[in-house]
């Protein structure tokens, strides 16, 4: 069970602009969100990257608030997430649908393979989309 936190501000940082195959602590300035919460969207995401195996990890945990005030029974969320690497979609995974759903917890871990020497030039694409349930005659 997720418990509902409110976002007070937030710090953005650009990761190209850092040695992440080494630890280390991150320090930014917080800006205070302006977006009143019922209005805001959220999207909850991991990144992990493993040096020794080459490998980056992009867990989807959950969102909120989708698509509001048209939430609908009939919409289903997913999450496409590329690996771009050199301004190029070079890879593309997604995750299952969660029925009916404002709120989707997935918890999908979704991992790509990435060379080291690749690192500083990749990007991660993080895609919401929804599919909806239609008729036709």
């Amino acid at each position: 069970r997720y418990s509902r936190n409110d976002i007070i501000g937030e710090v953005t940082m650009n990761m190209g602009d850092y040695d992440i195959g080494n630890s280390l602590e991150i320090w930014g300035e917080i800006t205070k969100n302006k977006v009143p919460r019922e209005d805001l969207q959220e999207v909850l995401v991991s990144l992990s990257y493993l040096p020794s195996a080459e490998r980056l990890t992009v867990v989807m945990l959950k969102a909120r608030n989708l698509f509001l005030p048209q939430c609908k029974e009939n919409m289903d969320p997913f999450v496409k997430v590329y690996l771009v690497v050199n301004g190029k979609r070079v890879k593309k995974k997604k995750t299952g649908s969660k029925k009916g759903s404002c709120n989707p917890v997935w918890n999908e871990a979704l991992t790509f393979s990435l060379s080291a020497n690749n690192l500083a030039n990749a990007a991660v694409e993080v895609n919401l989309l929804k599919h909806f349930i239609s008729y036709t005659n």
